[in-house]
């Protein structure tokens, strides 16, 4: 980062003082989740000291303005993705959950075409186990984004879901790690071969 910043001319513009910590994992999402014209930075932080987690949606108007979600049922989870997994025009939110009492992942989604997507539609309740990271890409071209759930060391395999329906998803394929241990990346996607068809790769933490 500091090569760019000397030598392509980008420079720091703003800061914001909040993030996961705590070995929390998430990502940074970007996009106006409210379609209000104003563009959003979302993203979930954990307080594992205080067994705390906000999903804050910062928007910049005419100042920076701070909107924060605290969802309480949730721990050690992580914000992987918004957009419009079902094609029914609202967008969608994909939260990781780990907890002792359920570990999966959930989604949220918007209750009209111009609120944040804060209502909980779906939940994972299939299998339990490690789910981060997780990722979203439309593999088979169907228009219907498939998310690519991780089941870690436990099962040693991935699970891929799709919607079936409006707000409903279900596992479409599932398939062994090609690893003695857990998927430790995000998958990147994209036709490598120039096939016409889309890959993916992953990363992994060998061990024996």
């Amino acid at each position: 980062m500091i090569i760019l910043i000397l030598f392509l001319g980008f420079q720091e513009i703003g800061n914001i003082d909040v993030g996961v910590s705590l070995g929390a994992e998430s990502r940074v999402i970007c996009g106006d989740f409210d379609r209000d014209g104003y563009v959003e930075i979302s993203f979930y932080t954990y307080d594992a000291n205080a067994h705390e987690e906000k999903l804050y949606f910062f928007e910049y108007k005419d100042s920076l303005l701070l909107d924060t979600v605290i969802i309480d049922t949730l721990l050690d989870a992580g914000l992987w993705y918004i957009g419009d997994l079902d094609l029914d025009g609202l967008y969608d939110l994909v939260i990781g959950v780990g907890n002792i009492d359920f570990t999966g992942f959930s989604i949220f989604e918007s209750p009209d075409s111009f609120s944040l997507p804060l209502n909980e539609v779906w939940r994972d309740t299939i299998y339990g186990g490690p789910v981060v990271p997780i990722s979203v890409f439309d593999v088979d071209k169907d228009s219907l984004p498939e998310i690519f759930q991780t089941q870690g060391s436990i099962v040693d395999e991935f699970w891929v879901y799709e919607s079936t329906g409006n707000n409903d998803y279900s596992i479409v394929f599932k398939t062994p790690l090609q690893t003695w241990d857990g998927i430790t990346s995000s998958f990147a996607f994209g036709d490598f071969d120039s096939d016409g068809k889309v890959e993916f790769v992953y990363g992994a933490d060998e061990c024996m």
